[in-house]
């Protein structure tokens, strides 16, 4: 894990537990790929509105 190279182990411990939680917002014309997206983005939180997801990554 590179990402941690840094940390002492308690600190990695700690950064390993942490989670980040976002709201994801798009605009996508073609509705080929908005579908694609949704299905990607359906897998990690939940959808609240038709481009607008909350996930917990």
């Amino acid at each position: 894990m590179g990402l941690f190279y840094r940390l002492s182990g308690d600190e990695k411990e700690f950064a390993k537990k942490k989670s980040l939680f976002c709201s994801i917002i798009y605009d996508i014309t073609s509705i080929k790929r908005s579908l694609k997206l949704a299905k990607l983005l359906e897998v990690f939180g939940i959808r609240v509105q038709r481009s607008c997801f909350e996930v917990d990554l």
